[in-house]
């Protein structure tokens, strides 16, 4: 479990402050002429199914830095990326290679199976991770922190726009992976203490199922729900729609996250769900202008990290005789943060080492995420 932290004075961090705290010298030895060196490396997808996701982190992280060498920092950082193609194996390889060969003093990372096996490693190290992953429980070392909007908070928010769009019946399609798991878990705790909605059917299906066809026919047979929910890894969502469109003839169909997560999202044009976080309209239009690329899940929070990250190594006190600040003091410091104002908008850092950010209904429209206000 993370180390019971006392609170320090409230901090507000932000972009247009960030500078500024810069200046704050602390009581200590004053930094030599020749820069100390902090090292920061993160193991992405970059290539396979999910290096669409990898590289618009990459990205993000890069713009970061870049924003970090013009304001100028205290300390000369590097950045070290390394190509997982979300094979757990090479996770291991390059959280192990980061970590006891390129001896970075912290570790980013994008997704469940990664968070999952880089906190194998880092935190025995005592070095800092940053994960964007599903599951509240990817923050409990001392050492590791998740920048995702936490299950429950989605979960609740799902609960309450079926609500009130008039749902009575759901059927919920949930893939074998053990986020997936715990997401519909969540969902179906809540939907059965408030009774409003019944649960027609429920199915778990093998992650990375083709046709959802028999699975859909089997609940159609029971009775038709309102609406489908999945919880799945991509692409089962867009298999999953277009045999609900193959079948019924519509796509009632809705998640948490899943949609935002696919490379193409066309068959989901129109559809509603709810998203974690998502970035803001400022940052998104950066991003686009510097890449020309659209923004994915993960890339917006990475940029948050990798920023917090930074900005607690400048704020925090060296220890006598140290030339950088020891990255129990830089938990510390990330600890303390109550109202940071980044690329996903405002969030803190809750006492478990999970950000508390705030989720959002919203829909496809072209292939981009807009928030639902705007359909209406």
């Amino acid at each position: 479990m993370k180390r019971k932290i006392f609170w320090g004075a409230l901090l507000t961090a932000s972009a247009a402050l960030l500078s500024a705290m810069l200046n704050v010298e602390s009581k200590e030895t004053p930094v030599p002429a020749k820069k100390p060196v902090i090292r920061i490396g993160a193991t992405l997808p970059l290539s396979g199914e999910n290096a669409y996701i990898g590289n618009s982190v990459r990205n993000a992280m890069e713009m970061a830095f870049g924003e970090w060498e013009k304001r100028g920092t205290r300390y000369e950082y590097q950045l070290v990326f390394d190509d997982d193609a979300m094979d757990p194996k090479k996770i291991n390889r390059n959280t192990n290679r980061l970590v006891n060969v390129e001896k970075v003093n912290a570790v980013l990372t994008v997704l469940t199976p990664a968070a999952t096996e880089a906190n194998t490693i880092t935190n025995d190290k005592k070095v800092i991770h940053f994960g964007c992953a599903y599951g509240d429980r990817m923050a409990e070392d001392y050492y590791s922190f998740n920048n995702l909007t936490r299950n429950d908070s989605m979960a609740q928010m799902m609960a309450d726009a079926l609500k009130e769009k008039g749902i009575r019946s759901i059927a919920i399609l949930t893939s074998t992976d053990e986020n997936s798991q715990v997401q519909s878990r969540i969902l179906e705790e809540i939907l059965n203490k408030d009774g409003s909605i019944e649960i027609v059917g429920k199915k778990v299906y093998q992650a990375g199922t083709e046709s959802f066809a028999k699975i859909i026919k089997s609940i159609l047979k029971k009775g038709t729900p309102d609406i489908f929910f999945i919880s799945g890894m991509t692409p089962d969502a867009a298999n999953a729609a277009r045999d609900l469109k193959e079948i019924t003839g519509d796509v009632r169909l809705t998640t948490i996250n899943d949609f935002a997560e696919a490379k193409d999202r066309s068959a989901f044009d129109g559809l509603w769900f709810v998203s974690s976080a998502n970035a803001t309209k400022e940052f998104s239009v950066r991003y686009g202008e510097q890449y020309m690329q659209p923004l994915y899940l993960c890339a917006p929070n990475s940029y948050d990290s990798l920023n917090m990250l930074i900005w607690a190594y400048e704020r925090t006190p060296r220890r006598k005789g140290e030339a950088i600040p020891d990255n129990e003091d830089v938990v510390r410091t990330i600890m303390e943060i109550r109202d940071w104002h980044g690329a996903i908008a405002s969030f803190k850092v809750g006492q478990n080492g999970n950000m508390i950010s705030r989720p959002e209904l919203v829909y496809i429209n072209r292939g981009r995420i807009k928030p639902l206000d705007d359909a209406k």
